[in-house]
């Protein structure tokens, strides 16, 4: 019997593109029991239908305690394929979470019983969804007898993490409320909100690929306050650190153009601060994108996209020729010749600059995830911000030009407007560059495998292609000062 069935959910329901179906495998007593819901002679798993494209973990802790009562924390999730049938078509997955409560007597909600999960009574359960919850709780209790290698995976983590940081708040005069908002589901990542007696604060903890994130935050809250979240402590074996809340609102939930005109100032601004630090950033783990650096990589990376253009099977969309991409090249080496002979000063970056990690306030703008930290072009940064202000706030020319002065105006101070105005002509294609090779993936034999890595880099290169047709022929987006 499928556990979604046993629960009577309704097909239409369940073919919504917006929402999908999660299995919960929801342990208490540090994963001795697992909960199950009674079906007469059988048990199933309790499942939740929530919506697509949000953040997993923040949807199902709210629904385990609104259906069940239960106040739990996500340790990890895992998706098994289904059988291929008839009315699909093609195979499917079942996405199981794996989660733990809070209280480690927790009672059983109505129409539940808390099962010995070493191990489950036979017969209880479905086989597929026995074997689903044997694998679960195996790979759970490794991370039990090697928290290192999954510090979120275990039972018991988040009162470790609440003790921790109750007692690093204390100075502050701040104390826990015992609330919680957990946001991320993973054995080595995390992102947590805390309610205390004051302001809020956050953990974040990072793992692999981005354990970099990790000395970065802490390099950059120690050089520039005014621009990044403080760092309260640091909990080294998780990678994770403790940060109190900014008061603002995420530049994502604003259409005023004020705002993204004083998040482009203090952009500029912490740059402009970052000049003569770069070696320090750089020590810190930010991405080498220095103009020595990347002119080196141009070369190999056009190799690459040359053999992945090779493999492209279908058209549309436009395959480039080896010709095409050979002639980027040339492009580039003259942009990097442009950039080294304008001495625009190679300052902190940012390749993840949307919105959503810039908070604006009155007192000013704070930017947020330094994973994708680099010191390189500055001007690639302000490039991104400005392609996410033209999705936000349209196509205006008026607003744009507006935008643009507010990052300039700082840049005044410490280049010519000549050299700004080369660097602006130059950002458009560079910042295409510095996005498709200043990462891994390019040069990552496994992940090139994978279709979607494949395309997302083809795609790049098309978008280069076109950036760079639009620089030698003079019509750059560029806007005046």
């Amino acid at each position: 019997m499928d556990p979604v069935d046993s629960n009577s959910t309704p097909a239409s329901i369940r073919s919504e593109v917006d929402q999908e179906v999660r299995r919960l495998i929801l342990l208490r007593r540090s994963g001795a029991e697992v909960l199950l819901l009674q079906h007469d002679s059988l048990c199933t798993l309790p499942s939740l239908i929530i919506p697509r494209y949000q953040r997993v973990a923040e949807c199902v802790t709210l629904e385990v305690e609104k259906r069940f009562g239960i106040s739990a924390y996500c340790l990890f999730s895992t998706a098994i394929p289904k059988r291929i049938t008839a009315s699909e078509g093609e195979a499917d997955c079942c996405f199981y979470d794996v989660m733990a409560c809070l209280e480690k007597d927790q009672l059983e909600p109505e129409e539940c019983v808390w099962c010995s999960a070493d191990p489950l009574a036979q017969g209880l359960l479905p086989e597929d969804t026995l074997e689903a919850v044997r694998s679960a709780i195996n790979t759970m209790r490794e991370y039990v007898n090697a928290p290192a290698t999954g510090p979120f995976g275990r039972p018991g983590w988040l009162q470790d993490i609440s003790g921790r940081a109750g007692k690093d708040i204390e100075p502050l005069g701040l104390r826990l409320s015992g609330q919680f908002k957990q946001f991320n589901s993973s054995p080595t990542f995390a992102l947590v909100r805390f309610e205390t007696d004051g302001p809020a604060i956050w953990l974040k903890a990072v793992g692999e690929p981005n354990i970099r994130e990790f000395p970065i935050t802490q390099a950059i809250a120690e050089l520039f306050p005014k621009y990044a979240p403080a760092v309260i402590s640091t909990m080294p074996e998780c990678h994770g650190w403790l940060s109190p809340e900014i008061e603002g609102m995420e530049l994502s939930q604003t259409r005023d153009p004020r705002h993204w005109e004083s998040a482009a100032f203090a952009l500029a601004r912490l740059q402009i601060d970052s000049i003569g630090k770069q070696h320090v950033l750089l020590n810190a783990g930010a991405r080498d994108l220095r103009a020595e650096v990347l002119v080196r990589v141009v070369e190999p990376f056009l190799l690459v996209m040359t053999q992945l253009m090779d493999e492209q099977l279908s058209v549309p969309p436009v395959r480039l020729t080896k010709a095409e991409i050979s002639s980027l090249g040339g492009e580039l080496q003259r942009a990097f010749s442009l950039l080294r002979d304008s001495g625009v000063p190679e300052t902190l970056g940012h390749l993840d600059l949307g919105p959503g990690n810039i908070i604006a306030s009155p007192e000013g703008c704070r930017f947020l995830d330094w994973a994708e930290a680099y010191v390189g072009f500055p001007f690639c940064s302000f490039e991104y911000l400005r392609r996410h202000f033209q999705r936000y706030l349209g196509m205006d020319r008026h607003l744009e030009v507006r935008l643009i002065a507010a990052y300039t105006k700082p840049w005044l101070a410490v280049a010519a407007p000549e050299t700004i105005a080369i660097a602006q002509t130059l950002a458009p294609m560079l910042a295409v560059f510095f996005f498709a090779a200043g990462t891994d993936a390019w040069h990552d034999r496994d992940r090139l495998r994978d279709p979607k890595t494949a395309a997302y880099l083809r795609g790049l290169t098309r978008r280069l292609r076109r950036e760079a047709d639009e620089l030698s022929s003079g019509r750059s987006r560029c806007l005046s000062l």
